[in-house]
């Protein structure tokens, strides 16, 4: 009884049920564990291989946490990124990653070579499309989308020679990365420098140019597009090939460079700031990475040939039109020498399709003489240089391994007679210029050369001459002891014994200033060159003012040829001329300095010259003719005021250039086809 007691109660207990359940669940989790580090390791090698990423080892746990070792990333065909370490996970689509971490990455680009010891990635997610390309899955940044990539340091070193450079990124941090585009792009300074070796001694480095900045920014940094202008070259036209903007706003806060040279400091830059608003590209015929690559071969190969040598330099030089915009501004700079120095307040630099826009304020120089200048403000607009744009365009078109061809591009591009370094531009403005040289041997001081103000604005719409000219120069100011040494002209018209070699400071000038005016403009609809104004105005001295017309001025006056400028102005003939002077300043302190030194009365001179000079006048284009004329011109050379003096040809064609060479022969011949008239304002 109490063995089949026993029996039924060993039947009837519930382990035999666990046990075989518990089994059951331990295969089931086994299993769904099994399963789980399956599917994560195929969404680990989905999400690598989607990334053009190869690995030479990979460990992946059921939580798709995951170690590759010995990392390729695939760039191009030709070019990839090392990795000796990628930690990170990938959710269940294989497609992102909430953090990844990268350690020792490598890439290298000719003879330069960025690492970087370790990076981390957040939130990181691949977009639908691939980077396929043959077959070949390429990383691709555009297909990407990151909050933010964090590396420490970042560092790119470059040999040349036996010299190379080294610099070190730091902190950088890249914000907001979404179809190629980073929104923010920031590093807490770089430093570096570099090595040069000696000219005399190759295998001694003497000269190191080491280089630190603050804090720097850029705002929509287009690294995408970027990658395709450095490595995808584009035969598209220029509708199809447009200019695109790699950055935004960027800036770099502080910047020194020091030069030492044999463990001198030979100089020293400084800057407060730099900026910009931003760099606009378009894509080159040609791969710029490529052009990289046999630079350095070139470089480290002296035996290239012609023909390579032609391609390089054309490809070069095609880089300028591909920038279609880009400005920099800089605030505080200041360039120190030992003997020399030189300070820029501000400044900015505005690229715009072959077009530069320059802008200087409060520029102060010296230099080894210790000699100062200042300068308050300097602009120049529109500046560009059409024949440099030309040869470009032409170069671009010839099969850049043509040397012949080349070579005679460049032989017609510097021929002097098609003026191809002349440059144009729309305005310039100076303000506020002063020169002061040092003080003098015997300890005194010399007085500055200053001028308040130039302005000039042109219009280039022909060729190389500006087919209207204004100039508007005011305040040029200089010691009247300067302008005795430098024009003695004065002193040697018969007052050296009065005047000891010193007109202008013995007649009480202690300065001289001089104003200056140019409007000129030429006619399209009728070809005539109107001179409105031409000015020099010296106050307290005197005044003198031309105006002028001319006809028969034909449009390749205003070429770029001097050839064809010279015919052209062969055919120019004078329209009417209009002179005024006025001396009475200088003539009255004149006046006084003379009767004091001389004993004898400058009055009775001017009386007596002015007969002279009525009587020659009469002789030389006839008592009938000039009487006018020769009453104007005597009153003026006797009393002064203010002469006006009138020519104009008697003939519409005017006066050219065979009527002055007939006056060679018969002088007065010339006067039969003139109209001469003065008078004289009190």
């Amino acid at each position: 009884m109490s063995e089949q007691t026993a029996d039924k109660t060993i039947k009837k207990s519930p382990w035999k049920k666990i046990i075989t359940g518990l089994v059951i669940i331990a295969l089931i989790c086994g299993g769904f564990v099994f399963y789980l580090a399956r599917s994560a390791q195929k969404h680990v090698e989905n999400f690598l291989k989607a990334n053009g990423i190869s690995v030479g080892s990979l460990d992946v746990n059921w939580r798709r946490h995951f170690t590759a070792h010995n990392a390729k990333v695939k760039l191009s065909s030709e070019e990839s990124l090392n990795v000796e370490t990628i930690k990170g996970e990938v959710n269940f689509s294989g497609k992102t990653s909430k953090n990844l971490k990268l350690e020792n990455l490598s890439y290298q680009f000719g003879k330069t070579e960025v690492s970087v010891p370790a990076m981390s990635v957040q939130n990181f997610a691949l977009n639908e499309k691939t980077g396929a390309n043959n077959g070949n899955v390429f990383f691709d940044v555009t297909n990407i989308a990151v909050k933010k990539i964090v590396a420490p340091s970042m560092i790119v070193t470059r040999k040349t020679g036996n010299g190379g450079e080294a610099m070190t990124y730091n902190n950088v941090v890249f914000n907001d990365i979404d179809k190629g585009i980073v929104k923010k792009l920031t590093s807490d300074g770089l430093s570096g420098e570099v090595r040069l070796a000696g000219e005399s001694d190759a295998s001694t480095i003497n000269r190191i140019i080491s280089t630190k900045t603050g804090k720097a920014e850029i705002d929509n940094f287009n690294i995408g597009y970027l990658v395709r202008y450095y490595s995808e070259p584009s035969s598209a036209g220029e509708t199809e090939n447009p200019f695109k903007d790699i950055t935004g706003n960027w800036s770099v806060q502080t910047l020194s460079i020091d030069d030492v040279i044999d463990n001198e400091n030979v100089g020293n830059t400084t800057l407060e700031k730099i900026s910009g608003t931003k760099i606009s590209v378009r894509r080159l015929p040609f791969s710029l990475s490529e052009m990289v690559k046999q630079l350095d071969n070139a470089d480290s190969n002296s035996s290239i040939g012609k023909s390579d040598e032609a391609r390089l330099l054309t490809e070069k030089l095609a880089i300028i039109p591909s920038i279609g915009f880009a400005d920099i501004h800089l605030t505080g700079l200041a360039i120190k020498h030992p003997d020399s120095s030189a300070n820029v307040q501000d400044s900015s630099f505005t690229y715009n399709n072959g077009k530069f826009d320059i802008a200087l304020k409060g520029i102060k120089t010296i230099d080894r003489d210790n000699e100062t200048a200042t300068l308050d403000d300097f602009s120049i607009s529109q500046l560009r240089f059409p024949h440099i744009n030309d040869m470009l365009t032409k170069l671009d078109k010839l099969d850049k391994g043509d040397f012949d061809s080349i070579s005679r591009v460049f032989k017609a591009f510097l021929q002097s007679e098609n003026l191809p370094l002349m440059p144009q531009f729309d305005t310039i403005h100076l303000s506020g210029f002063s020169l002061l040289p040092p003080p003098s041997e015997n300890g005194s001081d010399n007085s500055p050369v200053t001028f308040n103000s130039l302005d000039v604005k042109a219009n280039f719409n022909l060729g190389a001459i500006p087919t209207s000219l204004k100039i508007d120069w005011k305040g040029l100011q200089g010691s009247a002891a300067d302008w005795d040494k430098k024009f003695p002209i004065l002193t040697e018209l018969g007052f050296s014994k009065t005047t000891n070699g010193g007109l202008l400071s013995q007649l009480g000038y202690k300065t001289i200033s001089e104003d200056f005016i140019f409007d000129g403009s030429w006619n399209a609809d009728n070809e005539t060159l109107d001179i409105k104004e031409l000015t020099m105005d010296y106050p307290d001295i005197g005044r003198w003012s031309l105006k002028g017309s001319f006809v028969n001025v034909d449009p390749a006056f205003f070429s770029d040829n001097v050839m064809t400028i010279a015919a052209a102005g062969l055919v120019i003939h004078a329209k009417s001329m209009d002179l005024t002077v006025n001396a009475d300043n200088f003539l009255d302190r004149f006046a006084k300095f003379y009767d004091a030194n001389t004993g004898e009365k400058f009055a009775d001179k001017r009386k007596e010259a002015a007969v002279k000079t009525r009587l020659a006048v009469a002789i030389f284009l006839g008592a009938e003719n000039s009487q006018k004329f020769g009453e104007a011109v005597q009153n003026f050379l006797e009393s002064g005021g203010t002469l006006n003096i009138h020519a104009k040809a008697k003939s519409g064609q005017g006066v050219g250039l065979a009527d002055f060479l007939a006056a060679r022969i018969a002088p007065l011949s010339l006067f039969d086809k003139i109209d001469l008239s003065a008078d004289v304002q009190h």
